[in-house]
């Protein structure tokens, strides 16, 4: 049991210690900062150090026998401790170690522990104008029919081919509107993945197929025209991020469609492009030659492979030589027998406008621009107002996209007006303004096609035409 000592009454008084003169362990304890004492009892422990430090010795060896250090004692008041202690330093000051005093140079000022927000990003202003109208519709076809989980479009159950190409060149068309997000490239990105899901590897020569391929889809036959127009957006996206792979796809659908070309001299009016790969196909179309001369143009631009030119010019001459029209437009097909089907589609008219324009620009010959201009006067006379609006709209954006690649080069306000009219029309009146969706289908339905055909048009509006050709 502990028992207190008692001192000598007679025993002389002990000279008073300073701080320095106390034994090593008593100068530790006072040393230590109060301000960095994590519990309560080390801190009375330390306020009852330095008060004994200001008592006569022999007065401070009794204060510290007057309890075992175990014993309970009442809490003291505040006001028992010195002034210092009632400071309580912050977390962030707790969690650091006293700093070492500085022995050399000149003071730092103090550190300010300011916190620097990050700079936002510049939001990009609203779209506006046709730009908007673009990119609401854009907005509504993915809602709409987009399956993210798939990268495909709705259909049965996926789309075919040629809807899929429109999307992805709506896709590729919003990338290039000024002030768009950069957003759309990524979205680029998914219309190219899901694109590989229509590619029939195993076919010779490969090219895409009109649906989706196993093991999502059952495939089909290979439509040339559907492949003509995959070629010309993969070219078309080459010219913007240089990406080889684009280019050596587009030759190879470039290769498949020269392949199909009809060698039999039995047929009337030998030569042409079929519509399909199918044995019971036997048209060859004006929306197989014209498209397939443009993309032969565009890989001679980019690669300086004069064979393509050359097959540019045999099927734009062949188109011209048997389906070519009074007046300058041009018909639908010629059958085996000879016999033409006489029908002008407004695609038709287009595409042959600009395989001629994109001729006379790889070959400098003046016919070829002659004979864009004739097709494209008669086919603004012949395609009115109302006549426009009863032809697919799909049929109209190709239309538009190569009228205004010849007003590029021979600029008419007429074209582009009609543009206009043809979309501020289809804006008021087809345009579902809850929904965004235009409903050019039978029943007032919408369809994948003719939604893609709208940011198309409206896209060609709002951006340069070089970002088409």
């Amino acid at each position: 049991m502990f028992r207190r000592p008692t001192l000598p009454k007679a025993s002389p008084p002990l000279p008073a210690y300073s701080a320095r003169t106390l034994p090593g362990w008593w100068s530790l304890a006072r040393s230590r900062s109060l301000a960095h004492e994590r519990t309560l009892p080390r801190r009375l422990a330390t306020s009852a150090a330095l008060a004994l430090t200001a008592l006569p010795a022999s007065a401070a060896l009794v204060a510290l026998t007057a309890a075992p250090a175990d014993a309970a004692r009442p809490a003291p008041s505040p006001s028992a401790y010195p002034a210092q202690v009632a400071y309580r330093p912050s977390p962030a000051h707790r969690s650091r170690r006293p700093r070492r005093a500085r022995t050399h140079g000149p003071r730092r000022p103090a550190r300010t522990h300011r916190r620097v927000k990050p700079r936002p990003h510049p939001k990009r202003p609203p779209l506006r104008g046709y730009a908007a109208r673009a990119q609401d519709a854009y907005r509504a076809m993915q809602r709409v029919f987009y399956l993210p989980s798939a990268r495909l479009y709705r259909g049965s159950p996926y789309s075919y081919l040629w809807p899929y190409s429109q999307a992805l060149a709506a896709t590729i068309s919003m990338a290039g509107v000024p002030g768009a997000s950069r957003g759309y490239r990524r979205h680029v990105a998914e219309r190219l993945a899901g694109l590989e899901s229509y590619w029939g590897a195993s076919r010779q020569p490969p090219a895409y197929e009109g649906a989706v391929t196993p093991p999502l889809g059952p495939g089909g036959q290979t439509f040339y025209d559907d492949n003509a127009w995959v070629g010309l957006e993969l070219v078309r996206l080459y010219r913007t991020d240089r990406q080889t792979g684009h280019l050596a796809r587009a030759r190879e659908i470039f290769s498949a469609i020269i392949a199909a070309w009809d060698a039999d001299p039995t047929h009337g009016c030998p030569g042409g492009i079929p519509f399909s790969d199918s044995p019971r196909n036997d048209q060859r179309n004006t929306v197989t030659g014209a498209p397939a001369a443009e993309l032969g143009v565009r890989l001679y631009e980019l690669t300086a492979d004069r064979s393509t030119l050359e097959w540019a010019k045999k099927m734009y001459d062949w188109v011209r030589d048997c389906l070519a029209q009074a007046g300058g437009l041009y018909g639908d097909h010629v059958a085996p027998d000879g016999t033409v089907d006489a029908t002008t589609w407004s695609y038709n008219q287009g595409t042959m406008v600009g395989a001629g324009v994109l001729l006379w620009r790889a070959t400098g010959q003046a016919s070829y621009l002659s004979d864009a201009t004739e097709t494209a006067e008669a086919a603004l006379i012949h395609f009115d107002a109302g006549r426009l609006h009863r032809e697919p709209a799909f049929f109209v954006s190709v239309y538009f996209r190569n009228l205004l690649l010849l007003d590029a080069v021979r600029p008419d306000p007429g074209y582009r007006q009609a543009l206009r009219s043809y979309a501020d029309w289809a804006w008021r009146r087809v345009r579902q303004p809850a929904s965004g969706l235009y409903t050019f289908g039978p029943n007032g339905t919408v369809q994948l096609l003719d939604q893609a055909a709208m940011v198309n048009l409206d896209g060609l509006l709002a951006s340069s035409i070089n970002t088409y050709f």
